[in-house]
């Protein structure tokens, strides 16, 4: 083998190694959070300033339009769940309440009740609630159901969010 052909599958296996412990379900999630922001910042200035609506209802509309387009972004894209969507729709709205619970009264706290400047109010919601969302889609809303037990020797179907497989279930 040449030394260049031997560089090559040096900087190959190197390469490979390298995107191999990269967070892809991390990206995915950024990827979705930030054109669903996008989405909602395009919707809530196009609404304000094309129809003049109140920028308290614009920003409901291009809340709730951004909202879907994360559900189903983060459902078919991020964690490429294949659970009944009815079981996930009402987990995903209490991760959001959640979310706006903690944008809502961390500066109320932080800042009226002890304060602190805004920006240490500001910066920890932005910190806050993307993991809290994050964590509350993987664990509650999007995560793999549990093996259900059936009859001797039958099958359970369970996966996680990315695979789904099959195993054998004895009961004795």
């Amino acid at each position: 083998m040449t030394v260049a052909k031997r560089t090559g599958a040096a900087l190959d296996r190197g390469f490979r190694a390298a995107i191999a412990i990269v967070p892809w379900k991390l990206v995915r999630y950024g990827v979705v959070g930030v054109t669903a922001t996008g989405l909602y910042f395009g919707f809530a200035i196009g609404l304000t300033m094309l129809t003049h609506m109140p920028a308290s209802v614009a920003s409901i509309g291009a809340y709730l339009v951004a909202a879907v387009f994360s559900f189903l972004s983060h459902r078919h894209f991020t964690f490429r769940s294949r659970q009944p969507i009815a079981h996930e729709v009402p987990r995903f709205a209490g991760v959001q309440i959640i979310g706006w619970s903690v944008a809502f009264l961390s500066p109320l706290i932080m800042t009226d009740l002890a304060g602190l400047p805004p920006l240490v109010a500001i910066v920890f919601v932005s910190l806050a609630v993307p993991l809290l969302s994050f964590l509350g889609m993987e664990r509650l809303v999007f995560r793999a159901r549990p093996p259900r037990s059936t009859a001797k020797g039958g099958v359970a179907a369970h996966g996680g969010s990315d695979h789904v497989s099959e195993e054998r279930i004895v009961v004795d």
